[in-house]
């Protein structure tokens, strides 16, 4: 479930997909004419703009969920799932970028992001030091809130902590959540076996029209049959006897002629 501010990875992805198509259409007829399509740069600006904006909502949202593990209120797999699809944006964000720095004159367009939102452009290093400097001062201000850590302590210091009292909250975060998608998946189990019931219920149905559709093409297919022998036994006796027919029609007709004109 998407948090409110921000937007659903498959929309996000998909703009960037469009973004990436723009992004090389207009690279590609800058090969050809020397100034870059005004509707092409305007799209492009537009929406970097909105790629910008919500791949900072899904790091901050990252930045959320790594607290809120800390608390023991979500689990680590909730962090993982959201670390997984935030390397995706960042892959997808750093192909446009790379396709519109691949010429000087489409570079521009990127001026205007850099302004707004410099720290998609720092290096990773530069990042993962401006956030310890958050957490450093989050730390100050909120005693309670410890910086996130994957590994255990190394040091007393950290171990104190790291208490166990974090470790079996944030244990018991895990397990109720393995509990709820373990309950997900044994109701939808349910559901497919009360589906394989109806369908294979609905086959066995099926199959007793389509016999007793079978039995009627063959009652059918006889009584054909018994047709065409009759045809066939009426076109040979005719065939056999059509000289006397003829004689005796020319007989009938013979008779009337001399009872008319007698």
């Amino acid at each position: 479930m998407t948090a409110a501010g921000v937007p659903p990875l498959a929309r996000l992805l998909s703009l960037f997909n469009s973004t990436l198509s723009t992004s090389h259409e207009l690279v590609r007829s800058l090969s050809l004419v020397s100034q870059p399509s005004p509707s092409l740069s305007r799209t492009i600006t537009r929406n970097l703009s909105t790629l910008a904006v919500g791949l900072t909502a899904h790091r901050d949202e990252l930045r959320r969920l790594e607290a809120e593990a800390r608390r023991g209120k979500v689990g680590l797999e909730e962090v993982r799932i959201k670390e997984d699809e935030l390397a995706e944006i960042d892959g997808a964000w750093s192909r446009v970028c790379a396709m519109l720095e691949s010429d000087e004159r489409s570079r521009g367009l990127l001026d205007g992001v850099k302004q707004s939102h410099p720290a998609l452009f720092r290096p990773p290093e530069a990042n993962a030091a401006a956030e310890l400097d958050e957490d450093e001062e989050r730390t100050g201000v909120y005693p309670d809130v410890k910086p996130y850590r994957d590994e255990p302590p190394s040091g007393p210091e950290e171990a104190e902590a790291f208490s166990t009292a974090d470790v079996m909250a944030s244990q018991r975060a895990q397990m109720d959540g393995q509990d709820t998608q373990l309950d997900a998946l044994s109701a939808s189990i349910g559901r497919q076996h009360h589906l394989s019931l109806q369908m294979n219920e609905e086959l066995g149905t099926q199959s007793g029209l389509l016999d007793d559709f079978d039995r009627d093409v063959e009652g059918t297919t006889a009584m054909l049959g018994r047709a065409s022998r009759r045809m066939d036994k009426l076109t040979k006796n005719m065939k056999e006897h059509a000289s006397t027919w003829t004689i005796f029609v020319l007989i009938v007709i013979l008779v009337f002629l001399i009872a008319v004109f007698k």
